[in-house]
């Protein structure tokens, strides 16, 4: 239906507004696996990343996107990102 679209592509700019707030190298990460569906071995071929850095990337990337998006919808003001 038309509201379940709009409510979508709210949520979308929600999370795209959150992001921001990521690292460059967080968004990367989180990029490649949502938008590229990018295997772990893809992205560090690509990169010259270690399977480890990937992976504490993307966990620290997935749990401050996680945090940011519950700041926002408690209508909490984005901080400073922390340094990663």
């Amino acid at each position: 239906s038309t509201e379940e679209r709009v409510a979508g592509r709210l949520e979308l700019r929600r999370v795209r507004n959150a992001a921001e707030q990521l690292t460059d190298d967080q968004r990367l990460v989180l990029a490649c696996q949502v938008a590229l569906d990018m295997s772990c071995r893809e992205f560090c071929a690509c990169s010259g990343w270690s399977p480890e850095k990937y992976r504490k990337v993307a966990q620290r990337a997935r749990a401050r996107l996680r945090a940011l998006m519950a700041a926002a919808e408690a209508g909490v003001p984005p901080t400073s990102q922390a340094s990663e």
